[in-house]
């Protein structure tokens, strides 16, 4: 047990605790879209395809974080982008189309 405690503080002090914020921010992000739910509201491909580039980004993002191990190599300003996209898509409740959607008037 100590071995992989001072493993993960090892992990730690490298500087790799913008990862281990990236890996969870992307899986919630991932979750999120892909537990989505229509409930009556219109299929619209476009944003479709949308929501599923950008759950197979995060996912695939988060996956590559937790298989490698956290190495440091996330950029913070990065870190930053995906934290506010995280918010977006919670405060939409999954709703891509809502993330995405421009207020063109006033």
């Amino acid at each position: 047990m100590e071995k992989y405690l001072l493993g993960f503080v090892s992990c730690l002090s490298e500087g790799a605790m913008a990862d281990l914020v990236a890996l969870f921010v992307c899986s919630c992000i991932c979750w999120r879209i892909v537990f989505y739910r229509r409930s009556g509201r219109r299929y619209r491909a476009g944003v479709s395809m949308l929501a599923y580039l950008i759950a197979l980004g995060t996912g695939g993002y988060a996956l590559s974080i937790a298989l490698s191990g956290p190495v440091g190599q996330t950029n913070p300003f990065v870190l930053v982008v995906l934290v506010v996209l995280c918010v977006m898509v919670f405060k939409a409740r999954g709703n891509v189309a809502s993330v995405i959607r421009v207020n063109w008037g006033d």
